[in-house]
């Protein structure tokens, strides 16, 4: 496996990481060496001359990569950490309820300056979960919880047109060398069973994925042609690899795919739109809903965690807390429950276009409904009018929904969705974010027009996300690679949106069929 010159040179230690050391802290085993790097500060000048500093130790997620000492090599991947841990015992959240601290605890308790014992607790509890597959033994043990550090995921994975083996697994090292605590494998082109694989064997954090992508790959991309035995086995397949959390759509049901018809975006979620597709096409509940309880024992059997997909979340913020939304978050909850008592550990992800006022209402609910389980959200982006800046309005999200309670954030791009989004709405970018004391009078108002800009239009179309947007004037943001890293038309090379008014309109027996809007 081939990686570039610059990755080469850059992970010589000092020049990727100046006036620093990667140094380890041991446990009560030698096998327990929990990373950090080291940085050296400069002596402090006072009134008495100067003084020295002692050097500051930071969380790192680099692995071993960036240990000066370690011979790795790409094709042989990462020493195998956690083999001989996991060969002593079962699950995480099974032992963390039994009351005992495995070696993952302790590990996540020195990376977090915290007690092992109060690690336990949180996992027993389900406000944490710390994502160790069996089959994953490379991994750094890390843990996910509004109780702990704030975590960040990064998403990589090719097209059927973009990327190789190694650019992907270059993509995740780069991604963790500057901080990534998560990675997601988005991939939807060919080879993604052995990109998965060379990700893994590479990874020091944990990897998760979407298993819908791969399953709607199986079948032409033909949602209608999606079946529990086909997705059951595509679920197995990554959990088998090493796979340390899914997302999984299993809230989008039947009864509430009818609520999104009045919405300006629809559905957004692709996830979400494959699930409420099929749910349309069969009239059907969800078979991810259905089949949950066999969903459990995949997930248990390898110690995979769940991260509740939020397949209705909302694509703008004028669709934002919605009674789709929420009724799928409530549903989350249920199936928060049912996952725990079968010692499942699981996440639920948020939203990613909120205001900013209505963000800590999302957080307090997910709490409340969701009986505090771990909240990752995708930003939340909290206004609609500045496509090419989606990375700073989701900053801006990300920030306060950090604050209210959310255990790790989505990164987002400068074009998260440039392919649904025009720059028509530069001369409308105001004091839009706040609006001076009017903004709950208003959020819903002067950004909904520039919201339409981000809008599917009727039917199941194919979004391009790979084509250049410009950025306003005199912005030194230039574009660059989309969350999904998806581009182009035909097959799974651009990015899936539903817009279910045309579908929900012609089936004459749906629920809520009567008083929706037309699309006009």
């Amino acid at each position: 496996m081939v990686v570039s010159t610059e990755y080469k040179q850059a992970f010589k230690g000092k020049p990727s990481f100046p006036a620093s050391t990667k140094v380890y802290q041991e446990g009560s085993s030698p096998s327990i060496r929990v990373p950090f790097r080291q940085i050296a500060l400069n002596p402090t000048t006072g009134r008495f001359g100067q003084e020295d500093n002692a050097p500051l130790s930071i969380y790192d997620t680099s692995g071993a990569y960036s240990d000066e000492t370690a011979t790795l090599g790409l094709r042989q991947g990462l020493p195998a950490l956690r083999r001989d841990w996991i060969m002593a015992r079962g699950g995480v959240e099974e032992y963390a309820r039994q009351g005992i601290v495995t070696p993952e605890m302790e590990f996540v308790g020195i990376r977090e300056g915290i007690d092992p014992e109060y690690v336990r607790q949180e996992v027993a509890r389900g406000r944490a979960i710390i994502p160790a597959n069996i089959n994953h033994p490379e991994s750094e043990p890390m843990i996910i919880g509004r109780n702990f550090l704030v975590k960040v995921n990064a998403n990589i994975g090719n097209s059927a047109i973009t990327s190789s083996i190694e650019e992907e697994v270059e993509k995740m090292l780069w991604a963790t060398t500057w901080g990534a605590d998560t990675v997601m494998d988005l991939s939807t082109g060919r080879d993604i069973h052995t990109t998965r694989e060379w990700i893994l064997r590479n990874s020091p954090v944990p990897i998760g994925t979407v298993p819908i992508y791969q399953a709607l790959e199986k079948v032409g991309d033909n949602p209608e042609e999606l079946t529990w035995e086909l997705y059951r086995d595509t679920l197995i397949e990554p959990a088998e690899q090493g796979v340390d959390y899914f997302t999984i759509h299993a809230g989008v049901l039947l009864r509430y795919v009818p609520l999104t018809a009045n919405r300006l975006t629809g559905i957004v979620s692709r996830g979400g739109s494959i699930m409420a597709g099929w749910c349309l096409a069969h009239h059907q509940e969800n078979f991810l809903y259905t089949h949950f309880g066999e969903i459990c024992e995949i997930m248990r059997a390898y110690d995979v965690s769940f991260s509740l997909g939020d397949g209705l979340r909302p694509g703008c913020i004028a669709d934002a807390n919605d009674e789709a939304q929420f009724s799928e978050l409530k549903t989350l909850g249920e199936l928060t429950q049912f996952a725990w008592e079968q010692d499942v550990q699981v996440m639920i992800e948020g939203p990613g276009h909120v205001p900013m006022h209505k963000i800590k209402e999302n957080v307090d609910l997910q709490m409340e409904v969701c009986h505090e389980a771990p909240f990752y959200t995708l930003g939340p982006l909290v206004t609609d009018i500045a496509p090419a800046y989606d990375h700073i309005t989701s900053g801006i999200g990300a920030a306060m929904v950090g604050m209210f309670g959310t255990a790790m954030l989505c990164y987002v791009t400068p074009k998260e969705q440039p392919g649904s989004a025009q720059s028509g709405g530069r001369e409308n970018r105001r004091h839009n974010l706040q609006d001076r004391g009017s903004c709950r009078r208003r959020c819903q108002g002067a950004s909904d027009g520039p919201t339409v800009g981000r809008r599917s239009v009727q039917g199941t179309v194919r979004v391009p996300v790979g084509r250049p947007i410009q950025p306003g004037a005199g912005s030194g943001n230039r574009p660059r690679l989309p969350r999904r890293d998806i581009a182009g038309p035909g097959g799974q090379g651009g990015s899936l949106l539903l817009d279910v008014r045309p579908q929900v309109l012609c089936d004459e027996d749906h629920p809520g069929r009567s008083g929706i809007r037309s699309a006009a």
